[in-house]
Formats: C-alpha cells, structure tokens, sequence
C-alpha cells in the first residue's frame, strides 16, 4: 500500500483529503504546517500531496526545500492558486503535477495513480543485477535469484527508491501489515540473507541511518 504525506493547514480540507485519497486504497499522513513539514524525510512516502500557502514556511519553499535535498519523492501541488503563472512557479520548483483546489475526485486520484505508476514503472539496473517486474523475479547475470516473498518486497522496496536513504522503520511499515517489535533485528535477518544469495551486494549500509540501493546506474525508463 501506498503511503501519501498530505501538507495541508486547513484541518477541514486536510481531512477531506484523507478520508478521499484513503478510500482509493492508500495509506496517508497529514501535517498542517511547514515547519513541521520540513523536517519531515519525504524519502519514507511515496508521494507527498502539498498546499502552497502554509503557516512557517511556504509550500514553494518546502518544494524547493525538498528538491535542493536531492529528495525524488513525487509531490503534487493541490492549491488555490491556480493562475497560469502560479502552476509554471510551481513546476518550475520541481512539483511533478501541479492541481487546483476546484478538483473533481475521480481526476485527483487518476493523477496519484499516475504519479505513483511513473515511479514504480522506473527500473535500475545495479550491478549485475535486474529486477524483472512483470515476472517478479531478481535476475543476476541472466539468472533468477531464488529468494522469499519477504525478500523480494524489501528488495523491491530498494528499487522503488534508487538513491534515496531507506530506514528500518519505512522498510518494516511497508514490509509488514501488522505492528512489530521496533527493536527486532528481523530487517536485519533478511537483508543479510539477501546479500547471501547475489555476489554483487545491491545494498548499502549507513550506520546509525539505514540504508541505500547500492547503486551508481542511471535510471532508465522499463517500457513493459
């Protein structure tokens, strides 16, 4: 399941946007002002759904924030500001989509849906190694790689996000339905045992942070 971050002040439209973007099946996460936004590591959401007029510090400003922190998440600007100018602002700042507040559901939603398709259609090549998506299967050097359901999910979960910090805490959510004990060492169980069945180690450690996609490879676009 997809995890949205709303970044909405308005209490009433922050939980219509909940209620709304939750019934189409995802996961979400409301904040109502910049400040609190900023030192938030969008890396952990799929998507970040921002107002632009917020109290701390401006919607632009947290996209140009986010951008200049090398942060790929995919942001849609909803806003009331829907003058021509205001969307090429907002794109030129680095939004993904940029949609006026006069919505109607059906198209907020077939954007998300886009947005969230764009990255997951993004395929890395690392190493020697390749993610067959159609097939769910990991290749290295042409051949499958034999690994469990739990391990292809943590793994996939990497390639989703070439280059951006993953933590134990993102990885265990979006791997596991149910709550488990924050303090057990199963993510580092599985990772290790991925490690175990590929020569090229496709992920990186960051002590004290988590980790990253072992990866120096450009991203390349998978048109299956």
């Amino acid at each position: 399941m997809s995890h949205i971050l709303i970044v909405e002040d308005e209490e009433r439209m922050a939980a219509t946007l909940k209620k709304g973007i939750e019934q189409a099946g995802f996961d979400t996460t409301s904040i109502f002002n910049g400040l609190a936004a900023r030192a938030i590591d969008i890396s952990e959401y799929d998507l970040v759904v921002l107002d632009w007029m917020l109290p701390g510090i401006s919607g632009l400003d947290l996209l140009q924030h986010w951008r200049l922190q090398k942060f790929t998440t995919p942001i849609l600007m909803l806003t009331a500001r829907d003058a021509l100018n205001d969307k090429v602002t907002g794109l030129d700042f680095g939004a993904d989509d940029y949609v006026s507040k006069f919505f109607e559901w059906p198209e907020l939603i077939a954007r998300i849906k886009v947005l969230l398709r764009r990255v997951q259609l993004e395929e890395t090549n690392v190493g020697t190694i390749s993610l067959d998506r159609i097939n769910q299967i990991f290749m290295e050097n042409g051949q499958s790689v034999n690994l469990t359901a739990t391990e292809y999910n943590i793994l996939k979960y990497f390639y989703n996000r070439p280059g951006r910090l993953i933590t134990r805490t993102s990885l265990l959510r979006s791997v596991y339905e149910d709550a488990k004990d924050p303090f057990s060492n199963v993510i580092e169980r599985h990772i290790k045992s991925i490690r175990q069945k590929f020569e090229y180690d496709p992920i990186t450690t960051i002590r004290g942070l988590g980790y990253r996609l072992n990866t120096s490879s450009a991203i390349q676009n998978n048109q299956n």
